[in-house]
């Protein structure tokens, strides 16, 4: 037994079946403790050498980092898995009506279904190619075609693939004939994605305000916010620093009393930072919720627009500070 099936114990029992299912779907082919005891070793090791940096030098609790890294790479690699899968799946949907198509033709020109499955399964095909030779393998061996391509909805997590193969077995319980109900099947999945790109494009305008909002907009205000915040902070400290102590708290008779802003300039550029990030994250999910349906699919876009969003920040603090500091602060 390999060193990391043995330290795959510590996972309990739910947690590695519904990682198989994940590495099933992906068609990543490797045993789940295997998986799973790689994930955990370079989780710790990563999490000890990060924590000890960040520790020497920035002087943050080494426990808090660890756990930090620790939760980030099995959450990070959950998320890939999820990824991948559906990746695969929509794949397999994208040329599921040729597919079909395709064995309808074959059935029509003489052939056996099962040698019309086989002969269906084309490279260009992706993903789907594999399992529909693997379903006609079976076939082959004895299994019922009901069976043989249940079994392709059982290793690829798509709905719509589901719903298609419950469709055709359906078909042919009731006794209708397998190429029609093919074509009529095909034909409906292809009108149901020209629809689907109709609805993505006009979609298009919402998908490109809410990315720009969040990743443009929002850190240049929160940058020029925080900017004259600390300007007037200064001015604020500078101008208390030049009034007599007996004039101070009378603000020169003028009806109202002067002091010092208890918020320091730090504090708003960390509720800044805070508040981009979490923006991020939020918006990424509205963005995959719009674009594809599905909030997990949002997942790909935090890390850029993150970037994107802290590097407008830092470059407009940058610029105004360079541009209007000496003017304000000296």
């Amino acid at each position: 037994m390999s060193m990391y099936k043995l330290l795959s114990f510590p996972y309990p029992h739910r947690l590695k079946q519904m990682v198989e299912k994940l590495l099933m779907y992906a068609d990543i082919r490797i045993d789940v403790n295997t998986f799973l005891g790689f994930v955990l070793f370079y989780s710790l090791g990563l999490g000890f050498v990060v924590s000890y940096l960040f520790n020497v030098v920035l002087g943050f609790s080494p426990a808090l980092i660890f756990l930090l890294v620790f939760l980030f790479i099995h959450i990070g690699t959950y998320i890939w898995l999820v990824l991948s899968a559906d990746a695969r799946a929509r794949l397999a949907e994208q040329v599921l009506p040729d597919a079909l198509q395709l064995m309808s033709a074959n059935i029509r020109s003489g052939l056996t279904v099962d040698k019309a499955l086989f002969l269906a399964a084309r490279p260009e095909f992706g993903p789907l190619k594999a399992e529909i030779e693997l379903a006609a393998k079976e076939m082959m061996t004895g299994k019922t075609l009901e069976d043989a391509l249940e079994g392709i909805s059982k290793r690829i997590r798509s709905k719509n693939l589901e719903i298609t193969i419950d469709l055709v077995v359906q078909g042919l319980h009731s006794g209708g004939v397998l190429t029609e109900s093919l074509d009529r099947i095909a034909d409906v999945l292809r009108n149901r994605e020209f629809v689907q790109k109709e609805i993505r494009a006009n979609i298009l305008m919402y998908l490109t305000f809410i990315f720009f909002a969040v990743g443009v907009g929002g850190p240049a205000l929160y940058a020029i916010s925080s900017f004259l915040a600390q300007m007037l902070s200064e001015n604020m400290k500078l101008l208390m620093h030049n009034i007599p102590s007996g004039k101070s708290s009378l603000g020169f008779g003028m009806g109202f009393a002067m002091s010092t802003v208890p918020i320091s300039p730090s504090f708003l550029v960390h509720f800044s930072l805070a508040s981009i990030i979490s923006s991020c994250i939020l918006g990424s999910f509205a963005l995959g919720l719009i674009s594809k349906g599905k909030t997990k699919e949002g997942f790909k876009y935090i890390i850029p627009l993150i970037i994107l969003a802290l590097t407008v920040f830092f470059s407009i603090r940058f610029i105004l500070f360079h541009l209007l500091g000496s003017m304000f602060f000296s």
